[in-house]
């Protein structure tokens, strides 16, 4: 096999466990509202998604796991996702949830579960770039072909000189659509300051924020916005899912 086709391999397997990663990210997000709300039928939805997806995870290493160092990462999620599920299972089964015992199994499960979603964004973080890369490759890989079919068909036209062209037509000009960065951001700050923050994490989202808006601002590749993003992504692992979804919208919107 050729550099240039394990090369292909590779970035098609790139963007794959990268699709499943955010896949998994959002489920684990939904999964962990529902927990902490007390949805319990969204709770028991969510669960079986997180199973679900997982079961692909250790698909994609068994599929993978002579070709690409990447089923490694996904066998250490499925290990991990594991060792959270047994705590999980002794609190549900727990007779008095609200007894020493159930507790304690209650924390090692979330203590488990953030690992696993750290990892996940480890993940994504650490194969963001290359995604990017090849994304942008595909791009013009594309727009070329596409300037070359559009070429070889104006080759091949005869042209009638006899055809009279109508004065009377009119067209209608492209209306390009953008989004202000800014306004996104405001929205963003407005929904912090709605929120029942404590007034030092309150600091610490509009701070973010603004330096979200910095980032946005500055010209410069994908993928240095992303390197630059991506410790904002960390703190907000850390944080609520409250804080999450108010702060990764806007991560999601500069890159």
């Amino acid at each position: 096999m050729s550099h240039e086709n394990i090369n292909q391999i590779n970035n098609e397997l790139a963007i794959e466990f990268y699709d499943l990663l955010e896949k998994l990210y959002k489920i684990t997000t939904d999964y962990r509202f529902a927990l902490n709300i007390g949805d319990e039928y969204n709770f028991k939805v969510y669960s079986q998604n997180l199973q679900s997806e997982m079961q692909n995870f250790y698909w994609f290493y068994e599929k993978n796991r002579l070709t690409s160092d990447l089923s490694n990462k996904a066998l250490l999620l499925v290990n991990q996702f594991n060792k959270f599920v047994p705590y999980l299972n002794n609190f549900s089964d727990s007779p008095d949830r609200k007894s020493k015992t159930a507790q304690e199994f209650a924390k090692q499960a979330e203590i488990e579960f953030g690992v696993l979603v750290e990892m996940i964004l480890s993940y994504i973080s650490e194969i963001k770039p290359t995604v990017l890369r090849v994304q942008e490759k595909l791009e013009e890989e594309k727009l070329t072909q596409q300037r070359q079919n559009s070429s070889d068909n104006n080759s091949e036209i005869n042209i009638n000189p006899h055809i009279e062209v109508n004065p009377q037509i009119n067209v209608t000009p492209q209306i390009n659509i953008t989004v202000d960065i800014s306004a996104a951001i405001e929205l963003a700050k407005a929904q912090a300051q709605n929120s029942n923050f404590d007034d030092e994490l309150l600091k610490q989202v509009i701070d973010r924020l603004e330096e979200l808006n910095k980032i946005a601002k500055e010209a410069m590749p994908k993928e240095t916005r992303w390197n630059k993003a991506k410790n904002i992504l960390k703190w907000v692992a850390e944080q609520s899912i409250q804080v999450a979804s108010i702060v990764i919208p806007t991560i999601i919107g500069i890159i």
